[in-house]
């Protein structure tokens, strides 16, 4: 009886044990918690940039004319045109932080305004022209980048390629009778300043709106049969969409410049590695996020990396 009562002591003692070790084992299983998200990417800017841009031009003239002779005005006026504007770009990016931008960048567009105005002189009429074919710029940038949109403001350089043509169309003033035809072109220089917004939607493709305005120095239109001058002063303002393609950059570099998080690997760190629920949503996430990202690789070849 007392062998018996023994070993029912002991089998006691070791479910007693039992369990408690159990328990023990229990609370010490890790506990997984959401992966925290991961820190959003800066796109690549950086390096040579070609675009293409189109749209909106208007140009505002104030012109005096002059008698060549005695120097003194014979008439004022001003005119207004608005037209289309197309051309292209070509660039230089260099981030100076990891957020904040500076470039260089130089473009030529092309139009085909006409800003005309009529003076009457008694009987004389005569119909004053100002056309402008080719305008450009080149400018400095300053851009902040956050993700992958840039907020920058440009200025420096502009200049146009003017052309004046007077027509007298009755009357006659001086060596111009009616039907003569004088045409004079100038290349004006001058300022341009403005800002915009560029979104990168591919590791090499951003698109971007842009508004620019442009203040050129005053222009001498000189014609000796009339024996008249223009005095003219030119202004225009641009707004434009463009598309940029980065020759160099994130699409070549395969990989992510210092400083800036690669989504997919902040993902890899952030997630524990022992949890086959976790680790199947770290595969879906991690097939969805790499292919987008130069310097990311599939999920089974970094799996063969250390952590």
């Amino acid at each position: 009886m007392s062998f018996v009562l023994k070993t029912c002591s002991v089998a006691c003692a070791l479910l007693v044990a039992g369990s408690v070790a159990g328990a023990a084992d229990l609370g010490v299983q890790p506990v997984y918690k959401a992966v925290p998200p991961a820190a959003p990417l800066n796109y690549d800017w950086r390096g040579f940039y070609v675009g293409v841009n189109a749209g909106s031009v208007n140009t505002k003239v104030e012109s005096t004319t002059l008698d060549i002779a005695t120097n003194l005005p014979t008439g004022t006026g001003s005119g207004n045109r608005g037209g289309i504007v197309g051309g292209g770009q070509i660039g230089y990016n260099f981030m100076a932080t990891p957020n904040w931008l500076l470039g260089v960048e130089a473009d030529i567009s092309g139009t085909n305004l006409r800003v005309n105005r009529t003076e009457v002189l008694g009987a004389a009429i005569v119909t004053d022209t100002h056309k402008n074919d080719l305008f450009g710029t080149i400018r400095g940038r300053v851009g902040f980048a956050t993700g992958n949109w840039l907020f920058y403001a440009t200025g420096g350089y502009a200049w146009t390629n003017e052309t004046g043509i007077r027509t007298q169309l009755a009357g006659t003033i001086n060596a111009a009778v009616p039907g003569t035809v004088e045409t004079a072109s100038s290349t004006l220089g001058g300022w341009v300043a403005g800002g915009g917004i560029e979104w990168g939607i591919t590791p090499n493709i951003s698109v971007r709106a842009e508004y620019l305005h442009y203040d050129f120095e005053r222009s001498r239109f000189v014609f000796p049969q009339a024996s008249r001058r223009w005095d003219d002063s030119t202004s225009k303002d641009t707004v434009r969409i463009g598309v940029n393609w980065r020759l160099t950059g994130a699409g070549d570099r395969r990989r992510f410049p210092q400083g800036l998080i690669n989504p997919a690997e902040e993902l890899w760190r952030r997630t524990p590695a022992r949890a086959p629920q976790t680790d199947r949503a770290k595969r879906r996430a991690w097939d969805d996020l790499w292919p987008a990202f130069p310097g990311s690789e599939s999920y089974d070849n970094r799996a063969r990396k250390p952590p």
